[in-house]
C-alpha cells in the first residue's frame, strides 16, 4: 500500500477527471444525436432555430470535453515525468554506489602498481 500523498492526490485527480470526461462525453453524444435528427427536419425557420440551438450546446460541451481531455493528459504526463524522475534518482543512487566501488578498485590497483614487486621464487610453493 503506497501512502505517498502526491501519488494519491494525482490518482484522485485522474479518477475525478475521468468521471467528468464520461459525463461530458454523454452530453456531447446526446447533442450529436439531436443534431442528426434536427438536420433531417430543418425545413422551416423554427426547426432551423432548434438546430442552431442544439449546435451551440454541442459546441459548448465539445469545448469542455477538449479542456477536460487536456487536463487528463496533463495529469498523465506529470505522472510519467514523476516516474522518470524517480527512476533516474534510483539509477543515480545505484550509479553512485557503483562509482564508489569502481573508485575503490582503481585505488587498489594504483596502490598495487606503486608497491614493490615481491619475488615469490624464494618461497617453496610445492606444498600448495
Amino acid at each position: 500500500l503506497n501512502t505517498n500523498p502526491l501519488r494519491m492526490d494525482n490518482l484522485k485527480q485522474l479518477v475525478e477527471t475521468q468521471k467528468n470526461l464520461r459525463s461530458i462525453e454523454k452530453e456531447v453524444n446526446k447533442y450529436r444525436i439531436q443534431l442528426i435528427k434536427r438536420y433531417q427536419n430543418k425545413s422551416n425557420l423554427e426547426a432551423l432555430y432548434n438546430y442552431l440551438s442544439v449546435w451551440n450546446n454541442y459546441k459548448t460541451f465539445n469545448t469542455k470535453l477538449k479542456a477536460e481531455t487536456a487536463k487528463f493528459e496533463k495529469l498523465l504526463e506529470d505522472s510519467i515525468i514523476s516516474c522518470n524522475l524517480k527512476m533516474n534518482e534510483s539509477l543515480n543512487e545505484n550509479n553512485s554506489e557503483y562509482n564508489e566501488i569502481m573508485n575503490n578498485v582503481e585505488k587498489f590497483e594504483q596502490d598495487s602498481e606503486t608497491s614493490q614487486d615481491v619475488d615469490f621464487s624464494a618461497y617453496d610453493t610445492s606444498t600448495f
